[in-house]
């Protein structure tokens, strides 16, 4: 017994001390930072650092960090929660260096909690090695070739989207529209049928009065995904406080992790069910016992079996050209579904919604693209055609340029670096500085928004939806990290979004789609449309928080 009670109080005491021990290294960190030269916000609370100054713009939250930018210069440094330091630049060759070298620049440990919680150890939580396994693995899957295959699929469901619209406006006349769960129900059911071969139906299902986008289907995954995929402020904090002090992860059990975690199970049954099918489906054998990374076969299953992502992620996996230790194991593989899902479903739909937004309140610009869409005159185009229209191009950069569904992220150093600029600064000693010095465990701040709108690279009008811009594209533009249109929302480097290719046809295939199908008009004030900022960026209207997220439009159908 008194050996129990010792163990009980060493345990009390860790609990104590560990969160206590946390604070103490997070509050003095600053006093011994290289960051704390540079330029940058003065004050700042103990407790949230500047972080009430960033929120302070309920229509756009870069909006202080550009105002921080004209007044420090183009690298400085805030505070964020606890008063630890987080440097900002817009240097592109410093963004460069940090997105090139993804063995020493990692997410926080907040953001990997979040992320391993809502869809496993996939992609995108993976880091270092793991994260550079999965990758070479999964590259060939995102190929061109396998988009082209898929296009079928995006305008088959489209088409869908735009029977169940008309439907709406049949019934309800030019009663005013939620699109975000009908653009939602569009790209879950795209990403099930060309990720892994599983047809949601949510499209057919129709879309229930309370406007949700899966917590109601019937379906049981896409309702575990709805739960997973919570983004209330109340949530996050609770992530947040589970990350920054450990040993709340096992005694905070209220009823919202209860269920999420709940919903993880289910997502992890299923996604191991849908993993072992298609591996016999390709001929693959399957060790029902154990983690089946090292089975083999051959491949018989007929071509149309092997077109979705997970088929081909399979195939590519267990290529004899892949190395035993290089194989991802069938856990990682089955954790790529919810990354499927959030990759290709949710930030989706989210961008879709932000362009629909531009353009039914840039009428002149939904006209042009309108005659322009009408010169295919087919409801069903392949991809090449879809590519081959100029301005449809130009609307769609556009509208990821200024709206992108993220708008940052943030990296934490693994060692010392220096970080090479382009251009030097004065910190605030007065000293210049070519190269920016880190020490292991600093934040850094990627501001993806902020550089799709920074004036010395888009020029004046950068704020404004403009698709001109980009028949004579800014020389500055060519420096920006990136793997699509000259622009930061799908970052750069080897962690750049994969998936770039699926999401782009995505959306020009829904697009395409509604814009010859229906006239957009808003059906609320323009400034009373806010950006809200959890996990991706999603508009609310000013006067109906209480609502949650939406995107009231008018959709009249067009008249030849």
């Amino acid at each position: 017994m008194p050996s129990m009670g010792v163990s009980i109080l060493w345990t009390l005491a860790l609990l104590v001390a560990v969160p206590i021990i946390k604070l103490v290294s997070i509050l003095v960190k600053p006093y011994f930072s290289n960051l704390r030269d540079l330029p940058g916000p003065p004050g700042g609370s103990w407790v949230t650092g500047h972080i009430s100054e960033l929120n302070r713009s309920e229509t756009d939250r870069a909006e202080c960090h550009l105002n921080w930018l004209k007044e420090y210069g183009h690298v400085f440094v805030y505070k964020s929660l606890l008063n630890s330091d987080r440097l900002t630049t817009v240097d592109t060759k410093a963004l460069n260096h940090i997105l090139a070298s993804p063995m020493v620049y990692y997410k926080p440990s907040h953001l990997r909690l979040t992320l391993g919680q809502l869809i496993g150890e996939g992609l995108i939580f993976a880091e270092g090695a793991a994260h550079k396994r999965q990758r070479r693995v999964m590259n060939p899957t995102f190929s061109l070739g396998n988009i082209r295959q898929m296009t079928a699929i995006f305008m088959t469901k489209a088409l869908e989207l735009r029977d169940s619209i008309s439907h709406h406006i049949a019934t309800q006349g030019e009663d005013p529209l939620d699109a975000i769960p009908y653009v939602s129900r569009c790209t879950l059911d795209i990403v099930g049928l060309a990720g892994f071969n599983y047809d949601f139906n949510t499209v057919k299902d129709g879309v229930t009065s309370r406007g949700t986008s899966m917590g109601e289907s019937t379906d049981e995954l896409a309702r575990a995904f709805s739960q997973s995929y919570r983004t209330d402020a109340g949530y996050a904090t609770i992530q947040l406080l589970m990350a920054w002090i450990p040993p709340l992860r096992w005694v905070m059990f209220d009823k919202v992790t209860v269920a999420s975690d709940q919903a993880q199970k289910t997502m992890r049954r299923i996604g191991k069910r849908l993993v072992r099918e298609k591996k016999r489906a390709l001929g693959f054998s399957v060790d029902e016992e154990k983690d089946d990374a090292k089975s083999h076969g051959t491949v018989f299953a007929r071509e149309e079996t092997k077109k979705d992502l997970l088929s081909l992620m399979i195939v590519a996996n267990m290529s004899p050209d892949v190395a035993p230790e290089q194989k991802m194991t069938e856990v990682e593989v089955m954790h790529q579904i919810p990354t499927f899902m959030v990759a290709g479903h949710e930030t989706t739909a989210t961008a879709l919604t932000w362009s629909l937004f531009l353009l039914a309140t840039h009428k002149s610009i939904q006209s042009k693209l309108r005659r322009e869409l009408a010169t295919l005159g087919t409801d069903m185009p392949t991809m090449d055609e879809l590519n081959s229209l100029p301005y449809f191009e130009a609307v769609l950069k556009e509208s990821l340029r200024l709206y992108p569904s993220f708008e940052n992220t943030l990296r934490i150093a693994q060692a010392d670096d220096v970080i090479p600029l382009e251009k030097p600064f004065t910190d605030r000693k007065g000293r210049l500085q070519d190269r920016i010095r880190l020490k292991k465990g600093d934040g850094v701040f990627i501001p993806i928004l902020v550089m799709n709108r920074l004036e010395s690279i888009w020029g004046p009008d950068a704020a404004e939806f403009n698709p001109e811009r980009w028949k004579d594209l800014p020389g500055e533009a060519s420096t920006v990290p990136s793997v699509w249109g000259n622009q930061f929302t799908f970052l750069g480097g080897p962690r750049s979004c994969i998936g770039f290719r699926f999401a782009v046809m995505e959306m020009k295939a829904i697009l395409y789609t509604l814009i010859r199908s229906f006239e957009l008009e808003l059906a609320v004030k323009e400034e009373d449309v806010l950006r809200t900022s959890a996990i991706v960026t999603r508009p609310m209207i000013r006067g109906q928080i209480e609502k949650g997220t939406q995107m009231p439009l008018i959709m009249r159908p067009v008249t030849v």
